[in-house]
């Protein structure tokens, strides 16, 4: 294997497991560079549980689940609210002009 990343993807492991109370959806996939990414299409702290610092400890941990497991970067997909979100917890946002953006960060 050429990493652990791809050893990772091709063994279908590891699945990520959420340490919170926030919801996600967070999976390996290759970028069209064939590069291992960590992607996740969902994440949410519902209305209640909001502004206790729930989403923060989620995304830094998917940040170092995303570390450890080899990935080149962690990608999220994120409705417009969630733009200044993303911003605050390092992301690059792009595709600001649509009903959702993309947010991307780079794993050194």
């Amino acid at each position: 294997m050429e990493n652990k990343a791809e050893e990772n993807l091709l063994n279908g492991k590891p699945k990520y497991k959420s340490v919170t109370l926030a919801e996600s959806d967070v999976f390996f996939e290759l970028d069209d560079e064939n590069e291992f990414v960590v992607r996740t299409d969902y994440l949410k702290v519902k209305e209640q549980d909001r502004y206790k610092g729930l989403g923060t400890c989620e995304v830094e941990n998917i940040i170092n689940w995303a570390k450890e497991n080899g990935a080149k970067e962690v990608i999220v997909e994120s409705s417009r609210p969630t733009i200044f979100f993303c911003r605050k917890m390092g992301f690059d946002v792009l595709d600001q002009g649509s009903k959702y953006s993309t947010g991307i960060f780079t794993l050194s």
